[in-house]
């Protein structure tokens, strides 16, 4: 199973909006995100450590989204405020009629004021797979392999079947939600 953290929402252009912020990020609100991410985290720990054949991997993924906003040329990012697709007052709706998102959507960080971009969450589910530090306590691909290795008599089930299961389902989750 797969577990993402909140990431730095205080630096969404739908808050920035909401709140007539002058700077990058609002960071009363990260710091409260922050706050949950880091019990998010013990809790995690704690369940891995209650349900033994679950293989249970964090993606600190609100470190990353932060370094993509302030860094994003790193990342092949050029625009990392501004959404390319412009949605009615508040953020809420579709995209303004007659209004055409960006043209480069394959370097922007947001899609709408408060979803990050098909390219950004790309960055994120490469790293959660293959990449190191970003997912604890071992990337997708690494969890995927450890528990393959290891098999159980129960049911004629290995940990790996289930574990994959997970995975595949969290993911997909993550996935259908980046594009509400």
């Amino acid at each position: 199973m797969v577990v993402f953290e909140i990431p730095p929402i205080g630096c969404y252009p739908i808050v920035l909006e909401r709140i007539k912020s002058n700077t990058r990020c609002v960071e009363n609100i990260n710091n409260m995100v922050t706050i949950f991410n880091d019990k998010l985290g013990a809790k995690v720990k704690e369940l891995s450590s209650t349900l033994k054949d679950t293989t249970i991997i964090l993606a600190k993924t609100y470190g990353l989204v932060y370094d993509m906003i302030n860094n994003s040329s790193t990342y092949g990012l050029e625009e990392a405020a501004k959404p390319c697709c412009v949605v009615g007052k508040y953020g809420s709706g579709l995209c303004v009629p007659e209004k055409t998102p960006c043209e480069k959507r394959d370097t922007t960080l947001f899609w709408d004021q408060a979803h990050i971009s098909e390219a950004a969450n790309t960055i994120i589910a490469v790293k959660a797979f293959n990449g190191s530090g970003l997912s604890t306590p071992a990337n997708i691909v690494d969890a995927i392999k450890s528990a393959k290795s290891t098999t159980t008599a129960h049911n004629g089930t290995s940990p790996s079947s289930v574990s994959y299961l997970n995975i595949l389902l969290v993911l997909t989750f993550f996935v259908v939600l980046s594009y509400l």
